[in-house]
């Protein structure tokens, strides 16, 4: 395997590796928020 094909794999591991860390999508707050806003009225804690 050549240099440049080894970089290009890490360099694309660690980008995936680094979204997933992040992951907005995966925020427990938010989530939260967004099962109470869709709940709360069905069952009256607002």
């Amino acid at each position: 395997m050549t240099r440049n094909k080894k970089i290009i794999i890490i360099a694309t591991i660690t980008a995936v590796v680094v979204i997933f860390a992040r992951a907005p999508w995966l925020d427990n707050l938010n989530l939260h928020d967004n099962v109470f806003e869709e709940r709360a009225e069905i069952d009256g804690t607002i």
